[in-house]
């Protein structure tokens, strides 16, 4: 019994064993297939916390976030505007104390002239320190309070109180120029460079001599716009552009009005220094392919307009042809300049140069001859702007023939013989040039309105034609109203044969409305000739070649529905 219940606990034991060992290599099994993810890495970094925001602070945040414009506009009242105000109250507080203190007689000229020397050198120096620390619009406007106030003082040394030459203040006044036009390099500030200029500008003004030099203050002028001919091809600074141009062009007029003015060349010379120093960083820029700004070209067609005005000034009255060749000859730098060019601001020398033919040749000539070489200029602009594909110089062909219209309708040149007058070859010239504008095929990339205008050309010129035919020869027809009808009626036959051979609907189109002409004037007018014999030949041609026409019509219209 004692076996039995012994040999059943073994067999038992020997279950349990087997099930245990089933069991731990399930377990192995079931280690081995689990998915990554569900083991939790053993040094992962705990996740942050995670705060629900209120309803309050989300739509501050949406608010925050939709609104930079609010954002921007809140900066530049309180970071620029406010600045500016807050600078020049400081400067009207200090200027209001140093009068009051001068007043009352707490310092003499020489200590005041050294006080604001010192308080000059002062702000520029704390100027600059607010330049290392990061805050360039302070540094800005204290370093332009400080300029400000060494201008002053030495003005007051050399003008005010006469402790110094006035050559002298103006030396050091320059100095002070050139110290901070250095100082806007090396800060790249265009605000302290604007400064610098002012300053520099100004200094002539505030040393103005008994017997003053003209010759030396364009010098002096020529010196300050040539440091900016030369700024880094990379800096863009609008404002002290515009402030040197405005200025050079002031002192260009005080010097050529001066008494005794400067002579002719002495004057034509510095004018065209002047252009040359305006005009070097925007030709630079376009010579290496970079892109010039709207302002920069703006700047270079104004230069461009001074120049040619002190040219007009100068030479008009007693040198005209001298004018007209320097026009010329500046128009033939700006087409050379615009071959040279790298960039798309070729296309702003070409069109400079274009004005300066189209203004120049109203300069030497008049009357009929501006009007036949201006329609002669458009044709050619309109051609060369077609084989080149550049709508600028096209644009200015349109100018062109604009102005060649314009002045054939508002000063009509004067007849005479038939067909040996001024008014027939200018009318005439007018035609064939706006018949040669189209011997080249419009580009793909010409604008819808463009086309227009481009295929206005050819009724354009068929009218000036027919205009000087129809006057020379009603007067070589001894005043015939048949004469007019005539040459309406075979010229309408011309020119719809023409577009019925080539093609072209637009001839056809105006040889049906100019035939429409001649109708009408054969009905309310050659009908009421006296004589009997210009009604019979005007109705007879008319007939035939309505009939011709229609004839001409049904055919086409019969090859056009064979060939569908």
């Amino acid at each position: 019994m004692t076996d039995t219940h012994s040999n059943d606990v073994e067999a038992r034991l020997s279950r349990l064993e087997r099930t245990v060992e089933e069991l731990a290599a399930n377990l192995q099994t079931l280690q081995a297939t689990e998915p990554p993810v569900r083991r939790a890495a053993p040094s992962a970094p705990a996740a942050p916390p995670v705060f629900t925001a209120s309803a309050s602070e989300v739509s501050l945040s949406s608010r925050s976030r939709h609104s930079p414009a609010r954002t921007d506009a809140e900066a530049f009242l309180g970071g620029r505007v406010l600045l500016a105000i807050g600078a020049i109250t400081l400067l009207l507080g200090v200027a209001f104390f140093i009068d009051y203190a001068f007043s009352n007689g707490w310092v003499g000229p020489s200590g005041r002239v050294a006080i604001g020397l010192l308080a000059g050198v002062a702000l520029v120096a704390l100027g600059d320190w607010l330049q290392i620390k990061g805050k360039p619009h302070y540094a800005g406007a204290l370093t332009g309070i400080g300029g400000g106030v060494l201008y002053l003082s030495l003005w007051g040394a050399g003008n005010a109180f006469h402790l110094i030459p006035i050559s002298v203040s103006f030396v050091t006044m320059s100095l002070v120029t050139a110290g901070l036009t250095v100082l806007a390099l090396y800060r790249n500030s265009e605000v302290t460079a604007t400064f610098a200029m002012l300053g520099g500008f100004i200094t002539p003004l505030l040393n103005v001599t008994q017997n003053p030099a003209p010759l030396t203050l364009l010098f002096y002028i020529a010196i300050l716009d040539g440091a900016l001919a030369f700024l880094p091809i990379n800096r863009r600074w609008p404002r002290v552009q515009g402030v040197a141009f405005l200025f050079t062009q002031f002192f260009l007029a005080v010097a050529g009005g001066s008494d005794p003015a400067l002579p002719l060349p002495t004057m034509l010379l510095f004018a065209t220094l002047f252009l040359t120093l305006f005009g070097w960083q925007p030709i630079r820029k376009a010579f290496a392919s970079v892109a010039l700004s709207a302002y920069e070209s703006a700047l270079l067609v104004s230069a461009t307009g001074a120049y040619y005005i002190c040219l007009h000034l100068e030479l008009y009255n007693a040198h005209r042809h001298l004018l007209t060749a320097a026009v010329v000859a500046l128009a033939a730098v700006y087409v050379l300049l615009a071959q040279r060019a790298k960039s798309n601001d070729r296309n702003v020398l070409a069109a400079i140069a274009l004005a300066l033919i189209t203004g120049g040749v109203a300069i030497t000539f008049s009357g009929a001859v501006v009007i036949a070489i201006w329609a002669i200029e458009g044709a050619l602009l309109c051609w060369i702007g077609l084989r080149l594909d550049l709508w600028t110089v096209r644009l200015f062909g349109y100018l062109a023939f604009a102005c060649a219209l314009f002045a054939l309708s508002m000063f009509p040149p004067s007849g005479g013989h038939p067909f040996l007058n001024d008014r027939f070859t200018v009318v005439t010239i007018i035609a064939l040039s706006l018949f040669a504008a189209q011997l080249k095929k419009r580009p793909a990339t010409m604008h819808a309105v463009e086309s227009g205008i481009f295929l206005a050309f050819q009724p354009l010129g068929h009218l000036a034609l027919l205009y000087a035919l129809s006057n020379d020869l009603y007067v070589a027809a001894g005043h015939s109203q048949l004469a007019i009808t005539l040459l309406w009626t075979f010229y309408a036959i011309g020119l719809f044969a023409y577009g019925l051979r080539r093609g072209l609907a637009l001839a056809r189109w105006e040889g049906l409305a100019l035939l429409l002409g001649a109708i009408i004037k054969a009905f309310a007018v050659d009908m009421e000739a006296v004589n009997p014999g210009i009604r019979i030949v005007s109705f007879l041609a008319l007939g035939i070649v309505l009939l011709a026409i229609a004839y001409a019509y049904q055919r086409l219209a019969g090859a056009v529905k064979e060939r569908t």
